[in-house]
């Protein structure tokens, strides 16, 4: 991974005429800092953006009137499953698990790529998901082995992809979530989200990855199609005094993305 990151500076990146749609999943601990995820994604995804889609639960609702998007309710998103208990320690990560699930289901909200990014994600600096006819996927140093054993158990086979797909955010093509959604089912004998469960350890805390998952698999289905781009991703704790133009005075030019996770609150 070093040699990558050295040889994939922080580049210019030119206009993208694909167009895209946005989704980002929201839970109350979120709002505080959607209005500046969102106004990132519009400065600086260098995308012509269709629908903005808030997915999050209907208590939520109401704190987004101001905003000019669509809001999803979870439970039209959530596929059908099974039962789940999902428990490490004191932490229940049900909840972790169904989001991603929701993501890997967004070809019931639109037909065209839809980029997801993770709601504590803001963009400090111009990027584009597509470049010449390929589709690009950030890539960083996230390598985390129950998310490639999970690939493995699903799929059949190891991952293609040295590098790791989870960079908090990834653009997403509706016809091929049909078609990993497919090739699990016909693997497993199982609904695609039950047979996630079922290939998740749940004795770790992070047991799946959607974007391990589907950044291996279409690398598989049409290799020639995607590049891979070094992240460039810096994480910091939670201020809410810390404004989206403070954060792109001190951190734009240097990365692409500033994350701002609750586990690192200050």
């Amino acid at each position: 991974m070093a040699n990558f990151k050295k040889s994939s500076q922080l580049r210019e990146h030119a206009e993208s005429q694909l167009g895209i749609d946005v989704m980002i999943p929201v839970i109350e601990k979120d709002l505080w800092c959607l209005d500046q995820v969102i106004d990132s994604v519009k400065r600086f995804v260098r995308h012509p953006i269709g629908r903005v889609f808030i997915v999050a639960p209907a208590s939520v609702e109401s704190k987004l009137s101001h905003l000019d998007v669509d809001f999803v309710f979870e439970e039209d998103l959530m596929p059908e499953t099974e039962s789940f208990s999902y428990q490490v320690g004191a932490a229940d990560r049900r909840g972790w698990l169904r989001q991603q699930l929701m993501k890997l289901n967004l070809q019931v909200l639109t037909e065209r790529p839809c980029l997801v990014i993770d709601a504590d994600t803001v963009f400090v600096s111009p990027i584009s998901y597509e470049s010449n006819g390929l589709i690009t996927h950030l890539v960083s140093d996230e390598r985390h082995l129950p998310y490639r054993q999970a690939y493995r158990r699903l799929v059949g086979v190891l991952p293609v992809s040295r590098m790791s797909f989870v960079a908090h955010g990834m653009l997403f093509e509706p016809e091929k979530l049909i078609s990993l959604q497919e090739r699990l089912e016909h693997k497993t004998g199982s609904t695609w989200a039950n047979a996630i469960i079922s290939a998740t350890d749940r004795t770790v805390l992070s047991g799946f990855s959607e974007y391990e998952t589907y950044g291996n698999f279409v690398r598989v289905v049409e290799p020639g199609k995607y590049a891979s781009q070094y992240w460039w991703n810096l994480a910091l704790p939670r201020a809410k005094g810390i404004g989206l133009n403070d954060l792109i005075n001190a951190h734009g030019g240097r990365y692409y993305t500033v994350s701002r996770h609750s586990h690192a609150q200050a």
